[in-house]
């Protein structure tokens, strides 16, 4: 058998001295006057500078123009007709032969201050008749949009559905 290995020498351990530190007397802080209100700033908070290449961590860039980066800039008949389109592609989607077709469509959609829908018209179509009969079925079943359009939109809110395979 081998030979028992050497005895391990025990190195003996650094000494620690603590050292505490006074902490020096600082004067009292100024009190902070009351009348300071949460007050939105003056002006628009965005980054105003021009775009360049790449992005920070969050996948943001700088637009010019002193905009918001996040939300809050855009318009409302912007935002109303992103619920109609949504709610329209989720009837479209529901019905596999238009899932599984290609094609492009521009759609307008009339609506009252409710929300519900008084009329939908195919203003281009797909140039098949039974696309467009599938599309018209899926459609007619558009009765209300889930948000109430916002004060000042107007009807129609026209939509380009475009499908890909």
């Amino acid at each position: 058998p081998p030979p028992p290995p050497p005895p391990k020498e025990k190195i003996p351990e650094p000494e620690i001295k603590e050292k505490i530190e006074q902490p020096e007397q600082q004067p009292d802080p100024e009190p902070v006057p009351e009348e300071a209100a949460d007050e939105p700033p003056a002006g628009d908070t965005g980054l105003d500078a021009e775009g360049t290449a790449g992005s920070d961590g969050f996948g943001l860039v700088g637009r010019k123009g002193g905009k918001g980066l996040l939300g809050g800039s855009g318009s409302p008949s912007a935002w109303y007709a992103g619920v109609v389109k949504n709610q329209v592609l989720g009837l479209l989607s529901d019905k596999d032969e238009l899932r599984h077709s290609k094609f492009v469509v521009t759609v307008s959609v009339w609506f009252d201050l409710e929300g519900n829908v008084e009329r939908y018209e195919l203003l281009k179509t797909s140039q098949d008749p039974k696309i467009d009969e599938l599309l018209a079925l899926q459609l007619a079943k558009l009765k209300k949009i889930n948000k109430v359009p916002p004060t000042g939109i107007k009807s129609p809110v026209k939509l380009r559905i475009t499908s890909r395979i």
